[in-house]
């Protein structure tokens, strides 16, 4: 049986602490890069997760149990204001299915989502007949 296999990262954006924010990521396979020397707080996130999608999920001790995670909800309570953290992931399981999904977020926790299934829905106007894969 096939697996999901995705790829994740963000955009850069400007973040209050960075140590803060891999602090707050330190449980997950997401690593809190600067490649700027000059701006130290300006960041991406790289996903290298087992299957390499953005985590959904996270045990949660006191109530012995998986709690969902919200990790653009997460990174907005660490961006400076005025910055937008752009999450993507895309990936697939065998050729069967390829998805992408992504993500924007900013400081006040607002959110606007996005996916590739969209593409059927947006493309009703053109015709007819579209296949679901």
């Amino acid at each position: 049986m096939a697996q999901y296999i995705a790829s994740a990262r963000s955009n850069y954006f400007q973040v209050k602490d960075p140590n803060a924010l891999r602090r707050e990521l330190g449980d997950f396979d997401i690593e809190v890069r600067n490649d700027d020397p000059e701006n130290p707080n300006r960041v991406v996130l790289l996903c290298d997760s087992e299957y390499g999608s953005w985590p959904s999920w996270r045990y949660d001790e006191q109530a012995a149990d998986d709690v969902e995670l919200d990790v653009a909800a997460l990174v907005a309570g660490h961006l400076t204001p005025g910055e937008v953290a752009v999450l993507i992931e895309s990936g697939a399981e065998k050729l069967r299915f390829i998805g992408g999904y992504a993500v924007a977020v900013n400081s006040s926790g607002d959110q606007v989502h996005l996916s590739l299934e969209e593409i059927y829905e947006r493309a009703k106007p053109l015709g007819e007949h579209i296949a679901r894969i």
